[in-house]
């Protein structure tokens, strides 16, 4: 049984509004696409949101859909990340400034056990605390391997503003992490 002619039965089922075929789909996909939601999202019912919407976006345009069933699971998350991106933009009612940076990756090595204890849910629950537009950058950066460049054009904002906004999320998720350590060192110690 092949997986890719599986989901390519599934998504002609789907084309022809099946509704217990868009259902599986819907299942199918749900955990992994909740898990990219949750992280552009400020809370968990912004990410559910952005999962309905991203999945209604899905079925509307499954007839443009035009890979095999290997390649939905990259359409999809495509479309997730996209909804993401745009409820973002949506409510964002201040302008960024350009901010001139010249970045140096080497500062932020970071060793610390406190990674080693947090689980998803612990690392999705410290993304969401970060400001918008940061959070925005660092996940399109960090989960979707964006370049500085796409997520400026993304985004509508320069590059050195898009490395501003990662440098500043980096630092506040070590300074959180690093608290997190010193708190559960405390409660152990």
């Amino acid at each position: 049984m092949n997986p890719g002619n599986d989901l390519k039965d599934l998504v002609r089922l789907c084309r022809e509004n099946n509704s217990t075929a868009q259902e599986k789909l819907y299942k199918l996909f749900y955990g992994p696409m909740m898990t990219v939601c949750s992280r552009y999202a400020k809370n968990p019912d912004d990410a559910v949101e952005i999962l309905n919407t991203g999945f209604l976006k899905v079925f509307q345009n499954l007839d443009k859909f035009d890979g095999d069933g290997t390649s939905l699971p990259a359409w999809v998350r495509k479309i997730m990340v996209n909804t993401a991106l745009d409820k973002i933009r949506f409510e964002k009612n201040r302008h960024m400034e350009t901010v001139p940076l010249n970045i140096n990756d080497d500062e932020f090595y970071y060793e610390n056990d406190a990674l080693s204890n947090l689980n998803e849910e612990d690392l999705i629950s410290i993304i969401q605390t970060l400001p918008p537009t940061n959070r925005m950058v660092f996940n399109m950066s960090v989960f979707e391997n964006c370049s500085h460049k796409e997520i400026a054009e993304a985004l509508n904002i320069t590059v050195s503003t898009s490395q501003w906004h990662l440098l500043t999320a980096r630092r506040t998720l070590i300074k959180k992490i690093t608290n997190l350590t010193i708190k559960e060192l405390v409660r152990n110690g």
